[in-house]
């Protein structure tokens, strides 16, 4: 990194006059790769330009469901050699960088062939320098506003929501006879499980769902099908009857599943952000990830926020060091349930037929600013936000 630095301290290149291939570097994260959507709809309206995702083998399947791609440059980021032989074959009149703190992604981009590089200063990650302009990214804004900024570098306003193309059919043996809410336990990458909502929290508001004569689809990846099989086994046992998907979709057939579901409830992973801007109902829980950085965009969301003191210290995504690890049990069942009432018109959250063993709290609500988007509106036990 300082050898790259010393080079673009003396040889910092103008953008070119006219751009007509541009790559969008993005390695890692479902989630991110969704929120990325909505660059590529700004981007892909000036017809003379041809858009490159450039991603990692874990979102290459994330950004095949973004229309008006180009290509989908997928490079073996655990080979940084041959990935920057792949990325050198496309020589990009404008490459943006848009990892916040990667620094193999820097190194990618200097070295790319690109005629010009954007990327982020991030506090503390010392990878800027590698950049032809660079752009302050802030922790105060949400993730996508700080994509929106780089955009606006390369001089393209970003100002569309996320937007993701049609998935793949599911197999109609696999789907359920009526409508179905969809339970997304799992987050995959580093230290997800302190994202993941407790067994007998999951079990008591899908019980009280199914009792109330709904059904409940389980998902989750390859390496949540086990844990998922057990957690049925379980429900199983309890006579509550559910569906378990996991680990038998792929990613494409998984957005069709939950574009076609009338609720998901979510931990904060990509699944979420995927549900949300396809304009599915969701309800996502929210323990070391703040609402304001990283929460779901779309018409219908409801992040359930924990009361735990320590919650929402997630940054850039890795700072789990010497912070707690139990943020999610502030995340109660029963505002979970509540918001699912609300969302489904249920008669209401405490009838006989539907409620918890525990009693909810009252419900009010506020108007509340979202990230510098319209109020929303904001449905309280304490911790629950309605945007519609």
């Amino acid at each position: 990194m300082a050898a790259l630095a010393l080079l673009r301290a003396f040889r910092r290149r103008p953008p070119p006059r006219d751009i007509i291939r541009i790559g969008l570097l993005k390695t890692a994260g479902i989630g991110d790769t969704v929120l990325l959507s909505a660059i590529v709809r700004d981007i892909v309206k000036d017809p003379q330009v041809e858009v490159y995702l450039i991603t990692g083998e874990a979102n290459a399947a994330a950004a095949k469901l973004i229309d008006g791609v180009q290509e989908v440059v997928t490079l073996p980021m655990t080979h940084p050699l041959r990935a920057l032989s792949t990325l050198r074959r496309y020589r990009f009149d404008v490459l943006l960088d848009f990892g916040p703190w990667p620094r193999i992604n820097a190194i990618l981009a200097a070295l790319a062939r690109a005629q010009h590089t954007i990327g982020f200063r991030t506090a503390g990650q010392w990878r800027h320098f590698a950049y032809d302009r660079i752009v302050d990214h802030s922790r105060a804004v949400h993730e996508i506003d700080n994509y929106r900024r780089l955009a606006e570098a390369a001089g393209y306003r970003s100002t569309s929501a996320p937007l993701l193309g049609k998935g793949e059919p599911v197999p109609r043996a696999l789907l359920p006879m009526r409508p179905f809410i969809v339970c997304h336990l799992w987050s995959a990458g580093f230290n997800g499980s302190w994202k993941e909502w407790g067994a007998e929290r999951w079990r008591a508001v899908i019980e009280s769902l199914v009792t109330g004569g709904h059904d409940v689809v389980l998902t989750g990846g390859q390496d949540d099908r086990d844990a998922t099989a057990e957690f049925h086994r379980e429900l199983n046992a309890a006579s509550v009857r559910v569906h378990d998907l996991s680990g038998k979709l792929d990613l494409a057939q998984t957005l069709e599943l939950l574009r076609r579901s009338e609720l998901v409830i979510s931990v904060n992973t990509g699944v979420m952000h995927m549900a949300a801007v396809v304009g599915t109902p969701v309800i996502s829980l929210e323990g070391p990830t703040p609402v304001q950085r990283w929460g779901p965009i779309g018409e219908h969301v409801m992040p359930i926020v924990s009361t735990h003191p320590g919650a929402g210290y997630l940054y850039l995504g890795w700072e789990y060091e010497g912070a707690p690890s139990d943020t999610m049990d502030g995340i109660a069942a029963e505002d979970v349930l509540r918001a699912a009432h609300a969302i489904l018109g249920d008669e209401e959250a405490g009838s006989p037929r539907t409620r918890l063993r525990a009693r909810p709290t009252p419900v009010r609500l506020s108007r509340v600013p979202v990230h510098g988007k319209e109020p929303q509106e904001r449905v309280a036990g304490d911790s629950s936000t309605l945007a519609s």
